[in-house]
C-alpha cells in the first residue's frame, strides 16, 4: 500500500474508534427540577401536598400554554419542596414569561370502608 493510502485508513480507523454521536450530545428531555418555598395562612408549610402547575405566556392574564400538571403526594417540609416538571415541547416556542401554582393539602382515603343504609 502507498503511504497515502496507509495515512488514511489509519486516520479513518481512529475516527470511526471514537463513536462520535451528535444526537446523543443534543438529546434532551423537556423536564426539569423546580425547588419552591410554600408557605400556607402565613408560615411555612409542612405535610404531603398535591400541587398543580401552569404556564403563561405573560405574569398577569395571558393565555395558559403549558400544563395544568399535577404532582401528587409532595412531601413538604418547613415549606421546601423539589419535584420534576414537564410541560412538553412545544410551550417553550411561546417565550413563557409567568406561571401559576395551585396546591392543596392531600387528604388520606378513609379507610375501612363502612356500609350505609339506603333510604
Amino acid at each position: 500500500m502507498k503511504p497515502r493510502n496507509v495515512c488514511l485508513l489509519v486516520t479513518l480507523a481512529f475516527l470511526s474508534a471514537l463513536d462520535l454521536q451528535p444526537s446523543t450530545a443534543l438529546a434532551q428531555g423537556t423536564a426539569f427540577t423546580y425547588q419552591g418555598q410554600l408557605q400556607s395562612n402565613g408560615g411555612l408549610a409542612s405535610g404531603t401536598y398535591n400541587l398543580t402547575f401552569s404556564l403563561f405566556t405573560t405574569n398577569a392574564g395571558g393565555v395558559a400554554i403549558g400544563g395544568p400538571v399535577t404532582t401528587n403526594g409532595v412531601i413538604i417540609t418547613n415549606g421546601l419542596f423539589t419535584v420534576m416538571i414537564d410541560f412538553g415541547s412545544g410551550v417553550w416556542n411561546a417565550k413563557p414569561t409567568g406561571w401559576k401554582l395551585a396546591w392543596r393539602p392531600m387528604v388520606p382515603a378513609a379507610s375501612p370502608r363502612s356500609r350505609r343504609a339506603s333510604n
